[in-house]
Formats: structure tokens, C-alpha cells, sequence
């Protein structure tokens, strides 16, 4: 019962639109704690070493990049799907150009997909550089890690 009334409530745009804030309160959330992390650089290499070692080995790390990945897929799919359905709702474009011209938007949502694009490849980068990338050995308290 439950579940058939959280997969009606998702089919509602006004809920997907409030999962695809909430997934994106989400992602800056990670991208404010990751930068955090990422600070421990300005203590030392060995800080920043040790910080790095004990993140890949806390016992939860796969799950809260799972995590991480489903919140960062669904991000992208209801995004597009809203998309999709707007543009099919919207119809033809001499509807869009009417005698009020087009819809007003800032520039920053005029551009979302185009950002969204930089963004990917930003992190494709990023993941195949840090994550997926040389694996280099250091001593942490006089041992090799």
C-alpha cells in the first residue's frame, strides 16, 4: 500500500521536480563535505594522506558511493524526463513564440544542459584522474600504505 502510493506520488511532476531539489541539495552537500576534506592539503601532504587512507578504509565507503551514484543518476534521469515532458507539452514552437515572445529565464536556466554537459565531463576527468587513476604508495606513521 505504501509503496503504490510513493510510486503515484513519484509520477507527478511536482514530486519529481521536489526529488530533483532534494538530490540536488544532496550533491552540494557532498561537494561542500568533499571540499572540506580536500582542505586537509594545506596541513601537509602526510595529513592529507591520512585523511585519504582513512576515508577508502571506513567500512561504509562502496555503500556512500553507491549512494552517491544512484542520488547523482536519478539527479540526471528526472531531469531529463522533466525536460522531455515539458517539451512535449509545450507543443509547437509557433505556440513558444506567441505575440509575448519566449518564455523569460536567467541565463544560468537557459544554460542548465549546456553546465550539466561541463559538469560530466568534469567529473568523467576527475574520476578517471583520482579515482581510477595511478596508484601511488606513501608511509603513514612508518608504515607503507
Amino acid at each position: 500500500m505504501f509503496l503504490n502510493f510513493i510510486i503515484s506520488f513519484l509520477q507527478k511532476t511536482v514530486a519529481q521536480k521536489i526529488v530533483i531539489g532534494l538530490t540536488g541539495l544532496g550533491l552540494c552537500f557532498f561537494l561542500l563535505i568533499h571540499m572540506i576534506g580536500n582542505l586537509f592539503i594545506l596541513k601537509g601532504p602526510e595529513a592529507y594522506n591520512s585523511y585519504a587512507y582513512k576515508l577508502h578504509k571506513f567500512p561504509g565507503f562502496i555503500v556512500l558511493e553507491l549512494g552517491l551514484l544512484i542520488v547523482f543518476a536519478s539527479h540526471i534521469l528526472l531531469s531529463l524526463l522533466l525536460q522531455f515532458r515539458n517539451s512535449q507539452a509545450r507543443g509547437t514552437t509557433s505556440y513558444q513564440t506567441g505575440s509575448k515572445g519566449l518564455k523569460k529565464t536567467s541565463f544560468i536556466h537557459h544554460y542548465l544542459w549546456q553546465q550539466g554537459l561541463l559538469f560530466i565531463l568534469f567529473l568523467i576527468i576527475h574520476l578517471l584522474s583520482f579515482k581510477f587513476g595511478a596508484y601511488y604508495e606513501t608511509e603513514l606513521d612508518g608504515k607503507l600504505v
